[in-house]
This record gives structure tokens, sequence and C-alpha cells, in this order.
């Protein structure tokens, strides 16, 4: 059973026998468990985001920050950085971007989106489906 799964029944998210149906679509179709929670309509996507997000010991983000991120701070970071490491950013200060990502970014992609921008990137957890919306609107 995946990180994913076993949180879920950990806190009784959602009834077993709906988590089994979704695992079997996962095996059937493929792709990831979250896009297929989130097709069956089993969880909201900001509470698949969080759960998303303590998979990997990180804070999530959120739909609205992604799909309203500033055109200003989604440029900060050119297409190909961002398709490659499959990334938005949503915020922006001096010291830091916030980036939203599926899954933790390799120390190599960190080092390589900071000396890009010159500042510390943070990230924060959204489900796989976002990220693949989010791309496509913003790049």
């Amino acid at each position: 059973m995946s990180s994913l799964a076993s949180l879920l029944v950990r806190d009784q998210a959602l009834p077993t026998e709906r988590l089994q149906e979704a695992i079997q679509l996962q095996v059937t179709r493929g792709g990831n468990l979250d896009t297929v929670l989130l097709e069956m309509g089993a969880l909201r996507e900001n509470e698949m985001n969080a759960y998303c997000a303590a998979v990997w010991g990180l804070l999530p983000g959120s739909r609205e920050e992604v799909m309203s991120a500033p055109l200003s701070t989604t440029r900060v970071l050119p297409r190909e950085f961002a398709v490659r490491h499959r990334v938005i950013p949503v915020a922006r200060t001096e010291d830091t971007v916030v980036l939203a990502v599926d899954r933790p970014l390799a120390e190599a992609g960190l080092r390589e989106i900071a000396m890009e921008l010159g500042v510390d990137p943070t990230q924060r957890i959204v489900c796989t489906l976002r990220i693949e919306v989010g791309l496509a609107q913003h790049y």
C-alpha cells in the first residue's frame, strides 16, 4: 500500500472500499493515486494536497495559489525550468521563491533553480493534476 493510501486509511478519510476501488482503477488505467481519487470525487483537492504534503513531510500548497499565481511571479522561472522540474512559482520575496511541486525536488534541481533565480526556493506540495493544469495555464 502506498504512503498516501496508508495515511488515508489511518485517518479514515474515505471508506476502505472506495480506496480499494481507486487503487484498482490506478492499476487498470495507470497514473497516480491522487489523480484517480480526485477524478472519483473521493476528496476535495486542497484536502488531497494536504495528504500529499504529509507523505513528503512538507507544507501543502493550494489550488488557488497555483491557479492565481501572478504573471510576474510565474515568469521569474523560464518555461524550460518549470516544465523540466515540474514546478510553478506561486510567490516570491526578496529572499525566496515559493514553488508548487507534486513531489520534492532533488537537491540538484533545487540548486539549479536557486542559481537561476538568485534566491532560495521553498517547496509546497500540491496534487499531480494541479501541477499539470498549472503548467498548461502558466507556461
